[in-house]
């Protein structure tokens, strides 16, 4: 009778744990949905976020390129610009400078400091690199001939 009793004991106590286990596996697996619902939400709000601002970058291209050529100072003309992803590319002709008479290296690395003093310091554009928003100059001399491109994005304008 003792061991009956032992066995009942046993059983119930085996039945208790099982059935513990069966509303944590039902909880465990309810709070893994919502938790998946909130990392799905938040990762479709970011993507409503990105294509909002792709949107405005494929618009400010657009208008860009309705003016362009154009100078943007005496030495420097805009030819064109494109966007690819979240990136902002301006292509620009160095009017006066022949590709024979540069030093690519400091002349890129003047021109990267100069880029970033204008961007990382406006406001607008600062909220544009926390989005993830990178601006990219590829350089060509007066003859057409490939200089060199950099970009400025949240990472280069903290280095500054």
């Amino acid at each position: 009778m003792k061991n009956i009793a032992k066995y009942i004991v046993g059983l119930l106590f085996l039945l208790i744990i099982i059935v513990i286990l069966i509303i944590g596996k039902t909880a465990g697996k309810k709070a893994g949905k919502k938790a998946a619902e909130g990392i799905l939400s938040t990762k479709k709000d970011e993507s409503v976020i990105k294509d909002a601002i792709r949107k405005q970058l494929l618009e400010l291209s657009k208008e860009i390129n309705e003016q362009t050529p154009m100078m943007v100072n005496e030495g420097t003309r805009l030819d064109t610009s494109v966007v690819l992803d979240m990136t902002l590319t301006y292509k620009q002709t160095l009017v006066n400078t022949s590709y024979s008479d540069i030093d690519k290296v400091a002349f890129l690395r003047n021109y990267e400091n100069y880029a970033k003093q204008n961007l990382c310091n406006n406001e607008n554009v600062d909220l544009m690199l926390t989005q993830g928003v990178s601006y990219d100059y590829i350089l060509y001399s007066s003859e057409d001939k490939y200089i060199g491109e950099i970009s400025i994005n949240k990472q280069s304008c903290n280095s500054e």
